[in-house]
């Protein structure tokens, strides 16, 4: 028999009891927390952290995998995903605030977009990091203090921090999303914005009070994660050792 382990209490216990997965009795599934959670720890050092996903619709049709890495392509310069963050990230406003404020950006891209770093005008108050070589994604989670993205995975682990997220759906780019049992209007961790004003007027509010991830956001991480101990490797090494001594053992 497998375990199966899972990191919140809703959706995916709920989801995942149901007859139809077919997971029956005690053994089958287990709530324990994703392992990586236990390396995420608050080191906040100020820092805004840009880190959308690929929009394949938006910035050029690659391949029918999203995995697959590509080329150079000198004309992902015309598209409106390119626009909509290359804007974002050379705003005025945004570059003050970050400036009055004392934070700094970094705008991670995706691996797929990595190939494309050149293309981003450069300014001194935002660092531009392909998904390449030695960068870690814990490591950015841990030191930023509030996270822009948009249907991300990402979210959880930093939602997992209780930090600040705003999710950036902007009018002008094609959903990356199909409805699941995360539903953005009534489970999301931060407000959705819909064009770059509307999303600078929100981080300079957030900048001016500290980065605080805002109460209603901040009970909606402890209703979906189970846990925020970073026990999670122990509890899922507990349901092995208990699984090989009531079952495996028994059996011998």
């Amino acid at each position: 028999m497998t375990i199966h382990v899972c990191i919140s209490v809703h959706p995916n216990i709920e989801n995942l009891s149901k007859p139809v997965y077919n997971y029956n009795g005690y053994d089958a599934l287990k709530l324990t927390g994703v392992p990586r959670y236990d390396g995420l720890v608050d080191r906040n050092q100020k820092q805004i952290l840009i880190s959308p996903t690929w929009r394949m619709q938006s910035a050029l049709l690659v391949s029918k995998n999203e995995g697959v890495a590509r080329d150079y392509n000198p004309n992902f310069k015309e598209t409106e995903y390119f626009k909509v963050y290359n804007s974002l990230i050379n705003d005025k406003r945004l570059i003050q605030a970050a400036k009055e404020y004392g934070y700094k950006i970094a705008y991670v891209l995706h691996p797929i977009v990595s190939p494309q770093a050149e293309d981003f005008d450069k300014n001194e108050y935002v660092e531009i990091i392909p998904s390449t070589g030695e960068m870690s994604y814990e490591k950015l989670f841990c030191e930023s203090s509030l996270m822009v993205t948009d249907y991300s995975g990402v979210q959880f682990d930093f939602a997992y921090l209780r930090k600040p997220l705003i999710y950036h759906h902007h009018r002008d780019l094609e959903a990356h999303y199909e409805e699941g049992t995360f539903h953005y209007d009534t489970m999301a961790f931060g407000e959705i914005t819909h064009d770059n004003d509307e999303l600078i007027d929100l981080l300079i509010d957030y900048m001016q009070h500290d980065c605080v991830m805002k109460e209603k956001y901040r009970k909606r991480a402890d209703d979906f994660f189970a846990f925020n101990d970073n026990n999670n490797c122990q509890r899922i090494y507990d349901v092995m050792i208990d699984y090989q001594q009531r079952v495996i053992d028994k059996n011998r």
